[in-house]
């Protein structure tokens, strides 16, 4: 990496720094579970925020939405959470960055797969290279980040198009020579980027430190995500880790409205005030809806991304589908629905051996409709993961359903 070693973001992330290698592909994993020895957390809680509610593509020209929103809150990151935090937004934005400069992500033409991983990855270097700093302010490193990219993103795709026949006829020695340019020309603009944010950071305004913790009875369980506070107003959330805490700094004095956010409950909400130089926040979580309710927002009250719904349910043609809801296999889950009147709609359970909303082995249960709203079932022997499809036109779900009451052991 081109960074020099005293540099700031080096210094502020520490060991997390060689972790962007992994959390570069963060957006990659969107709308799935990842396990760290921290604890496990829902990978959109590192993707979407207010103001940027919901998935892109990562081919131009869709991801340019992404970039400035990715920037921004990156930069956050590492001004007000500690680096396990910030190292997660951080890798967020770097494959952002990336994948906008990889030719068939510039020039969406062709086969996508030679003409992206036709490249030796032990060639691609940039010794001697100092990354340059966009701006020396945050509004002027932003417009130079956006400029930057929109140059490189050009260059990219007139890359991508000289690359697009070779690839076609297979001519893997033409392709790995232009691709490596491209590979090249992304490890400049990630050592800049990475360059500028460090710069940026020291920068950060003064405030109060915020040292948090949501306490809970019980044991958490390993596989089920861990709780997100967020400030009410703003995009600065953190994910707890797994004894519940969780930090934030320069924060501004005054009342602050925290939100917090776990499996199987409502949307808990706590006025605090803050106080430099340090203020001690302690959050109770109330007990889960039904017991072993695991399912995010079973009763749609988490709306803080202002999505086109509620928080954690995505938006499919004519259904809204769940975050994965971890299972034991050969267990027993028992679904409760308290159906709004006339309801018009059906719910289903799938199970799933991977998180991910994709791939892997999945197997669906026969479909509740009103005016049924309980039944049990058998969890098969492979399935690791559940996901809920509520197939009801599209609408919004709390047309039809008040709240799902879920319980199963993870």
């Amino acid at each position: 990496m081109a960074l020099s070693p005293d540099s700031p973001i080096r210094t502020w992330l520490g060991p997390e720094l060689h972790l962007l290698e992994q959390w570069c592909w963060m957006p990659d994993w969107m709308r799935s579970v990842r396990s760290t020895t921290s604890g496990a957390f829902w990978v959109d809680d590192y993707l979407l925020v207010p103001g940027f509610p919901t998935h892109v593509s990562h081919v131009v020209p869709h991801v340019e939405a992404a970039w400035e929103p990715a920037f921004r809150r990156a930069l956050l990151a590492l001004q007000s959470e500690d680096p396990v935090q910030a190292a997660r937004w951080v890798g967020t934005l770097v494959h952002y960055v990336q994948d906008s400069g990889a030719p068939p992500h510039a020039w969406p033409h062709g086969p996508h797969g030679p003409m992206e991983n036709w490249v030796t990855a032990e060639r691609i270097g940039i010794p001697g290279y100092f990354p340059r700093c966009f701006g020396e302010s945050v509004e002027a490193a932003v417009r130079g980040f956006l400029a930057a990219m929109r140059d490189y993103v050009n260059a990219a795709a007139q890359r991508g198009q000289a690359i697009e026949p070779l690839a076609v006829a297979s001519n893997r020695p033409a392709v790995e020579e232009r691709a490596l340019v491209s590979a090249n020309e992304s490890a400049k603009m990630t050592a800049d980027v990475l360059h500028t944010l460090g710069m940026l950071v020291r920068q950060t305004a003064d405030g109060a430190v915020v040292l948090g913790r949501v306490r809970w009875d019980g044991p958490w369980p390993t596989n089920v995500p861990l709780p997100k506070v967020a400030v009410l107003t703003g995009q600065l959330s953190s994910v707890c880790d797994s004894s519940g805490r969780w930090q934030w700094r320069g924060i501004p004095p005054g009342p602050c409205e925290l939100l917090v956010m776990a499996p199987g409950r409502s949307l808990v909400r706590e006025t605090v005030v803050i106080r430099a130089p340090t203020t001690m926040v302690e959050i109770t979580l109330p007990a889960p809806i039904s017991t072993d309710n695991w399912l995010m927002n079973p009763d749609f009250s988490i709306r803080w991304t202002g999505g086109p719904g509620p928080d954690y349910w995505k938006r499919q043609k004519n259904s809204w589908e769940s975050e994965p809801v971890p299972v034991r296999a050969g267990g027993v889950v028992r679904v409760k629905v308290d159906w709004a009147p006339k309801a018009q709609a059906s719910l289903v359970v799938r199970w799933r051996n991977t998180s991910a909303p994709t791939g892997g082995r999945t197997q669906s249960e026969a479909p509740i409709e009103p005016p049924t709203n309980e039944a049990v079932f058998a969890v098969p022997g492979w399935a690791q993961w559940a996901r809920v499809d509520l197939h009801m036109g599209g609408a919004d779900p709390t047309n039809a359903i008040r709240v799902l009451r879920w319980s199963g052991a993870p």
